[in-house]
């Protein structure tokens, strides 16, 4: 099926369920996802800037708003756990300096109990303003409605949180989008599935390092003609549950970066994706507030 064929099908899909981890769940309309998709982040600019991600001239083209998180790469000593191994591949960082300062912080047991949270400017509901707070009480205390765990970054918008909504299994469009030659064509391809262009630049970012990163690995998982014709085997984890290689390597390699840069995962946004995950790893979200958010009439609850 052709991505513009898979483009289609999800538009009109009158209603899409999601679950919420903690959560009774509830079903999710086509109306909230379209007022969802009518509405502005007035400051996402400065949201990118406040990433302060280093801008690379080689690696990050003038027209993208948001800089490559993946260079420079940081240079770790030698022997630092943080560096990534897997089969195959040099011991190294893929990803810039501010993002292993993140990352490590994280890793040795820091809470991260920052939330990104937005209140709308507009009385028709149609532009807000996107904040970073240190707790959801804080953000909620301040008069504004947390829309995912982490900092706000490049995919925090609503538009972005409508399209991992609409499109449940991203995995698969998005691998055609790794087909394209340039950086800038699979930006354009990732824009098309409904993501914000600063986040589409993210995940072409983020699928040009995985592509050049894990070529090897990706090749020897799923099969050169497979993946040439687009036939490859489309399970994301293996019989024991595990996730297959080229998406492990992926997850590694890069994807800290992208969860810095994004700053919105579907996991930090409470929405299950086609990868299987743990309860304990999607956010807590109750769907209905954004309905309030709305006035709309939420579904009963099942």
């Amino acid at each position: 099926m052709s991505l513009r064929a898979l483009c289609f099908l999800t538009v009109f899909t009158p209603i899409l369920v999601v679950s919420f981890a903690g959560a009774q769940n509830t079903d999710i309309t086509e109306e909230l996802i379209s007022r969802m998709e009518q509405t502005r982040a007035v400051n996402l600019d400065e949201v990118v800037a406040a990433l302060e991600l280093e801008r690379s001239p080689q690696s990050s083209p003038d027209n993208f708003a948001v800089p490559n998180p993946y260079q420079p790469h940081y240079m770790a000593i030698e022997d630092d756990p943080m560096q990534i191994t897997l089969p195959g591949l040099a011991p190294a960082i893929h990803h810039q300096q501010s993002i292993y300062e993140w990352t490590r912080r994280i890793n040795a047991g820091d809470a991260n109990s920052k939330v990104c949270a937005l209140r709308f400017t507009s009385e028709r509901q149609q532009e807000y303003k996107l904040k970073t707070f240190n707790s959801s009480a804080e953000a909620r205390e301040s008069g504004y409605l947390v829309t995912h765990a982490s900092h706000c970054g490049a995919c925090s918008s609503l538009a972005d949180l409508a399209a991992f909504l609409r499109v449940r299994d991203m995995t698969t469009p998005s691998r055609k989008c790794t087909r394209e030659s340039e950086v800038e064509d699979m930006a354009r391809c990732s824009e098309a599935l409904g993501l914000s262009r600063p986040c589409a630049e993210v995940w072409a970012y983020n699928a040009e390092h995985t592509r050049t990163e894990c070529r090897g690995i990706c090749l020897s998982d799923y099969g050169f003609f497979r993946l040439l014709f687009g036939i490859e085997d489309k399970r994301t984890v293996d019989a024991d549950g595990r996730l297959r290689p080229c998406i492990a390597c992926d997850e590694a390699i890069s994807g800290p970066a992208y969860k810095y840069a994004a700053g919105r995962t579907r996991r930090t946004s409470g929405v299950e994706s086609a990868i299987p995950r743990s309860s304990e790893e999607l956010y807590e979200v109750d769907f209905r507030e954004y309905y309030q958010l709305f006035g709309l009439q939420a579904p009963e609850v099942k």
